[in-house]
């Protein structure tokens, strides 16, 4: 197997190579390589497709009782190790095997391919989603009535507007009312969700433009590293009050 320089100028492995060593073939027809799997087989051909652009071409027709597919996919033409090259080839015949029935004793290859198909860039960005998500349940939040918060938030502007004070308006949420307070004087929001650990403080001068309109009848109150959300909107900074009980 050689490294080779792709067209970004990087040196990887060539997608071509990997399926060699892994066991495919020579095709007769004198165009790439070629695996048989007993009831149907798979061409590759390191070429340049309809659209100018260099691949792997990876070919062939599985035809079984009830099913016949044309298998016609175009996977990079190089990949970082062995294991994210079989992990495409793997990826794209599953995809065409579909509705077929299952390989009996499949290749070590395949299998190998199978077993990293998190290296994809599809399942990569999968995975980073999946964890956004987690960090972003994990995140303090809750789930306020569009016409509450409103009013609460027009109070804070407007005392925003009576004020050259620097002072913090106090933010807590007991799971079932979202607390801003400011000056002692107690802001109620009724609102859903579990308890925050922690009370936290936004500068009231953030507070100076509220948002007009809200697009949905239920607002999601998220409190990130450096801001507290309000679905789009962003109040920051955003610190938590040590000594206070939440």
């Amino acid at each position: 197997m050689s490294d080779e320089s792709a067209q970004d100028g990087t040196s990887r492995l060539r997608v071509i190579d990997v399926l060699r060593d892994a066991g495919f073939v020579d095709d007769p027809s004198g165009l790439g390589l070629k695996f048989d799997f007993g009831w149907f087989s798979i061409s590759a051909t390191h070429c340049i497709n309809p659209r100018f652009a260099e691949v792997v071409l990876l070919s062939g027709v599985i035809a079984s009782a009830n099913r016949s597919t044309l298998v016609h996919e175009d996977l990079p033409p190089y990949a970082d190790s062995v294991e994210e090259a079989l992990a495409w080839v793997a990826w794209r015949l599953d995809s065409n095997l579909s509705g077929h029935r299952a390989l009996i004793n499949p290749p070590t290859w395949l299998e190998q391919g199978r077993r990293h198909v998190h290296l994809l860039p599809y399942f990569k960005r999968e995975a980073e989603f999946r964890k956004r998500q987690a960090e972003l349940k994990a995140r303090p939040h809750c789930y306020a009535r569009r016409e509450w918060l409103r009013l609460a938030l027009r109070a804070l502007a407007m005392a925003s507007a009576r004020t050259r004070e620097e002072i913090n308006v106090s933010i807590a949420f007991d799971g079932s009312t979202l607390m801003l307070t400011l000056w002692d004087e107690l802001l109620p929001v009724p609102a859903s969700g579990d308890a925050w650990a922690e009370r936290y403080a936004v500068p009231l001068a953030s507070f100076s433009k509220v948002p007009r309109r809200f697009r949905r009848g239920v607002i999601d109150v998220v409190v990130t590293a450096d801001a507290l959300c309000l679905d789009e909107f962003t109040f920051t900074p955003i610190t938590i009050e040590v000594g206070r009980e939440p």
